[in-house]
C-alpha cells in the first residue's frame, strides 16, 4: 500500500506556484469555494509535496502520497488517500477525512476536521499528545535562552587572548543567534497564523492496522 523512496524533489503547491500547475496538470475546478482544484493523480508531481500560503480551495481524494507538508495554508480536503507521512503547521480550515496515514504530525493546526482516519498506532498517541507543538514550544524556549547567553560569550571575547579563540567563539556564537532568531521567526508565524481560530474536530479516527 506504502511505498517510502528516497527521492527529496518536492513540488512546492503556493498561491505564487498554483495557477501554473493547475494549467500545466491540467486539474478540474477553478480553486473557488463551490469549485474547488481537484487532483486525483499525483503521478506527475515529485514524492514531496507542499502546499505554502495557497489562496485556492482543494480537493484531494484517491492518491497515494509519499510526504506531504501543509504550511500556513487552509482550505484544502484530503480524503481517501494512503500517505506515507503527512506534517501539518499552522493550518486552518482542513479537512482530513478516511484516510489511511503512517506518520502525522501537526502543530498550531486549528478550525480543521479530522474524521474516520486510520492512523499508525505510535503515531496516533503522538498526535493526539501533540506532541510535534510540545517540541517547537521547547525549542522556541531553547532559542530564547541560547540568544543572551551567546551576547555575554561575544562580549567578553574581547578579553581572549588567543586569535584563533576570539574568532571561533564570534563565529559560533553569530551562527547560533541567526538560528535561533530563524527558528523562533517560524515559530511565531505558525503560531500567529491561527491565533484566532477555533478549536479542531476529531471524531472516530483508528489505529491502522498494518498488514
Amino acid at each position: 500500500m506504502f511505498k517510502k523512496e528516497s527521492n527529496f524533489k518536492k513540488t512546492l503547491i503556493s498561491w505564487k506556484t498554483e495557477n501554473k500547475l493547475k494549467f500545466e496538470k491540467n486539474w478540474k475546478g477553478s480553486g473557488e469555494l463551490n469549485d474547488p482544484v481537484i487532483i486525483e493523480n499525483v503521478n506527475n508531481l515529485n514524492r514531496i509535496i507542499e502546499f505554502r500560503s495557497n489562496k485556492l480551495h482543494y480537493i484531494i481524494t484517491g492518491v497515494t502520497i509519499n510526504e506531504l507538508f501543509l504550511v500556513t495554508t487552509q482550505n484544502i480536503i484530503i480524503e481517501n488517500c494512503n500517505i506515507f507521512r503527512l506534517n501539518i503547521q499552522g493550518c486552518y480550515n482542513l479537512t482530513i477525512n478516511d484516510n489511511k496515514i503512517i506518520s502525522l504530525k501537526t502543530a498550531f493546526t486549528k478550525a480543521s476536521a479530522f474524521e474516520n482516519n486510520q492512523i499508525h498506532p505510535h503515531s496516533l498517541i503522538q498526535w493526539e499528545s501533540e506532541s510535534l507543538q510540545n517540541l517547537l514550544i521547547k525549542l522556541a524556549r531553547i532559542m530564547i535562552i541560547a540568544i543572551p547567553i551567546c551576547v555575554f560569550f561575544l562580549l567578553i571575547s574581547v578579553f581572549f587572548t588567543s586569535f584563533l579563540l576570539i574568532w571561533a567563539t564570534r563565529i559560533f556564537c553569530s551562527f547560533i543567534m541567526t538560528f535561533a532568531f530563524y527558528i523562533l521567526f517560524l515559530f511565531v508565524k505558525r503560531k500567529n497564523y491561527t491565533k484566532n481560530m477555533g478549536s479542531n474536530v476529531k471524531v472516530n479516527n483508528k489505529t491502522l492496522k498494518i498488514r
